[in-house]
């Protein structure tokens, strides 16, 4: 079997046991390098979990760099990114409570307007019911007059 075959059927132990399979899949690949043939020289055992010092130090100082880098310019910048977003959310919020208030004072007035305008039309109906009236008993005298 080649490796990529027996690394797919150990990370499909791992994801179906859980912590075990990640547990022994290192410690099956060490025994396996161990007692393989032809292991010798390919540095099995120990070597195939310590980073190669070769490898390591360039990557650490790489790191290292990207990381002084980063500090030094993008920090800075996603710090001031996020003070400007939580200004505009203080704001907005401040804003949208502002609106909701006055919209509630609005609401309020209008509520008023519509009550006074019922009033005077309820005004105006009753002094058109006494003028149809009084009409009706001018109209009714003058038959009756005439009559």
């Amino acid at each position: 079997m080649k490796f990529y075959q027996k690394w797919m059927i150990r990370a499909a132990a791992a994801g179906l046991g859980g912590l075990i399979g990640s547990v022994v899949w290192p410690a099956t690949a060490w025994a396996e390098s161990a007692t393989a043939p032809g292991t010798a020289a390919s540095g099995g055992g120990l070597s195939m979990i310590l980073p190669d010092l070769g490898e390591f130090l360039p990557m650490l100082v790489g790191f290292i760099i990207l990381w002084v880098i980063l500090a030094k310019f993008a920090w800075p910048k996603i710090l001031d990114m996020l003070d400007k977003r939580i200004n505009t959310i203080r704001d907005n919020q401040a804003a949208a409570e502002k609106a909701r208030l006055e919209t509630a004072q609005l609401l309020e007035e209008q509520k008023q307007q519509l009550a006074a305008a019922k009033d005077q039309a309820n005004q105006i109906i009753a002094a058109a019911k006494a003028a149809a009236d009084t009409a009706k008993a001018d109209i009714e005298a003058q038959a009756q007059a005439q009559a």
